[in-house]
């Protein structure tokens, strides 16, 4: 069966103008510039006007034929498009890789607290976006207030986090092209300052007075984020009617995995299995891995994928 794509529609449109052929729709269209503008016009709109998926391949196929002529009028071949779209996906690639991440977020002096015993550690939210971001040699500014003040209790393999003491974040007033926001609790007023941006909103549904606590946080400023994070039980305390407006959400299972909700689509990853002493700064690594492949590929499947490789590779260092 001969092959039927664009260049040999181009090729058989390209050859019934060369024969002149007064009977000949391509022809005659050829000949009639005023008539051939006026049908890619009326086909373009009639592609907007479709209502199923029929009709837009209907309409599609007419709008391309008329395209196509117009294109062998202005010796113009589907290869130089193809050159161009391919120019300007890697100029988009390569400014993407350029740029400069915005991390609002905290640093904290942790208290790990188990049944026998205490630990100090460095910890905070800005820690683990800060370190997965720096390993990835990606370009970043951060703004942070004052280190805060955080006990951490772990029972029965459940981390509950208390905070003790945080510190105001400056506000920002310039945009940003690509911006990370997670907070303690909400030291810094919520506003989406980047072309595009991201959100974990585990800090602004934190009870600032009740222990493991959590509260309503109805502010339509997350409908302006591209991707929110939070656990299955933040997420409740965030409107439906508001999360459904956000591009995509990214829901936290702890060891089950997480899901994924674009276009009212959900998808599904299960977590491996990996045995380490805690899981403090897994969320934070998944939140930065995902939201920097996803703002370079657009892709959930791959964005997920790279996101959990390097949550396995952050809890498997743990273990050393």
């Amino acid at each position: 069966m001969q092959k039927f794509d664009f260049e040999e529609l181009y090729r058989i449109i390209r050859q019934k103008i060369l024969s002149r052929n007064s009977e000949s729709y391509s022809y005659r269209l050829f000949k009639s510039p005023k008539l051939l503008y006026k049908k890619i016009l009326e086909e373009a709109m009639e592609l907007t006007k479709t209502k199923n998926k029929k009709q837009v391949v209907w309409e599609a196929s007419d709008l391309i034929y008329f395209m196509t002529v117009f294109l062998v009028k202005r010796k113009v071949s589907f290869s130089q498009i193809k050159r161009k779209l391919k120019q300007r996906n890697r100029e988009k690639m390569r400014r993407r890789k350029k740029v400069k991440i915005t991390i609002i977020s905290s640093f904290a002096k942790d208290t790990i607290i188990k049944k026998d015993f205490k630990e100090a550690r460095s910890g905070g939210p800005a820690l683990f976006i800060e370190r997965f971001i720096r390993k990835k040699r990606i370009p970043y500014e951060i703004y942070a207030g004052r280190n805060g003040v955080v006990e951490i209790y772990i029972k029965n393999k459940k981390e509950i986090g208390k905070i003790i003491k945080v510190y105001k974040i400056p506000q920002i007033k310039e945009k940003k092209r690509f911006v990370i926001i997670s907070t303690l609790l909400d030291e810094y007023a919520l506003k989406a300052i980047g072309e595009f941006s991201c959100l974990d909103v585990q800090g602004y549904v934190q009870s600032k007075n009740k222990f493991g606590a959590k509260r309503l946080f109805n502010s339509k400023e997350i409908e302006k984020f591209n991707i929110v994070k939070g656990t299955k039980e933040e997420l409740r305390f965030i409107p439906k009617k508001i999360l459904g407006n956000v591009e995509v959400v990214l829901k936290t299972k702890g060891k089950k995995g997480f899901e994924v909700t674009k276009n009212k689509k959900n998808y599904i990853f299960d977590a491996e299995e990996i045995k380490s002493q805690d899981t403090i700064g897994a969320g934070d690594t998944l939140f930065a891995a995902f939201c920097v492949k996803y703002y370079s590929t657009k892709n959930i499947r791959e964005s997920a994928e790279f996101a959990m490789r390097e949550v396995n590779r952050f809890l498997q260092e743990k273990l050393k």
